[in-house]
């Protein structure tokens, strides 16, 4: 049996996934001209990156609880995808650190109704979340300073803090950075899983797809080696190259059809002159060869 409360203070997926497109779309606080205005600058950006964080919070609560995720409608699950990944550029640079673990927690539970659904997805959305994480792995794994989250960051630090007097620089480096090659590497595998889920869908789609997507969508399942039901790699390249050559077929026909209706105009306005020249000599009389 289902409980009546299922989200903080009533919260529903459409509100939470329009909050972090807010987030994601709205512009920054404008830097302050006088002294005066700083406090407030500074409380304005430090208010947007509490709010990405508790938006954050709200999408890992929701995509946890099954009776509210399977209520999420696909676009806000397409959204909040594309929110979180878009949230960390648009941040101030202070304030990202603290959100991407935040973020990644959240673009791992989206995941589960995303893969759970992902048949409900059309072509766009499909291509969209695939972006979207694909994008959130780049940036995870581009970081130089590894971890981003509190707990993490102790764990961290204790690499080298609390090592053993036979360890070496290199020894406590080296635990330090696997804590990094752990993030990355569980990341790669949420973006893996939510490649295979959609790239089938998409490719299914072409239609609705050009073709710089689908070749996006095909790198996609090469990259991260997504694993398609039933198929196999090579499967992924039909399905575009198919499509290029569809997409240039038509592209090759329309302009074949505007070249004969530009050639068919020249020459209706040049049968049109002939047949003007023609009427002029017939009905316009002559005196000693020259014009009336």
């Amino acid at each position: 049996m289902h409980h009546a409360w299922h989200m903080p203070y009533g919260y529903t997926p459409a509100a939470v996934s329009r909050l972090a497109f807010a987030l994601a779309t709205m512009p920054g606080p404008a830097t302050p001209k006088t002294s005066r205005g700083a406090w407030s600058y500074e409380a304005a950006r430090a208010a947007r990156a509490a709010t990405a964080n508790a938006v954050a919070s709200l999408a890992s609560k929701f995509s946890r609880d099954r009776w509210t995720r399977d209520r999420a409608a696909i676009e806000d699950l397409a959204l909040l995808a594309w929110s979180f990944a878009e949230l960390p550029r648009v941040l101030e640079d202070e304030h990202v650190g603290h959100f991407r673990a935040p973020c990644r927690d959240a673009l791992k539970a989206l995941s589960k109704p995303i893969i759970a659904r992902a048949e409900a997805f059309n072509a766009g959305e499909a291509y969209a979340t695939i972006a979207s994480y694909e994008r959130c792995y780049d940036d995870i794994s581009d970081l130089k300073h590894f971890p981003t989250r509190d707990d993490e960051t102790e764990t961290h630090t204790s690499a080298f803090a609390g090592r053993t007097k036979d360890d070496d620089d290199g020894a406590a480096r080296r635990r330090a950075v696997s804590i990094s090659e752990r993030v990355v590497a569980d990341e790669r595998k949420v973006t893996r899983d939510v490649v295979a889920a959609l790239a089938p869908v998409a490719l299914a789609k072409s239609d609705d797809l050009d073709t710089d997507m689908l070749s996006a969508i095909a790198d996609a399942c090469a990259r991260f080696k997504a694993r398609l039901p039933g198929e196999n790699e090579t499967w992924t390249w039909v399905v575009v190259l198919e499509k290029r050559e569809r997409d240039d077929a038509k592209k090759k026909s329309e302009s074949e059809s505007d070249a004969a209706a530009s050639k068919a105009k020249v020459d209706a306005d040049a049968d049109a002159e002939a047949s003007w020249q023609q009427y002029l000599q017939r009905v316009i009389p002559t005196w000693k060869g020259s014009p009336v």
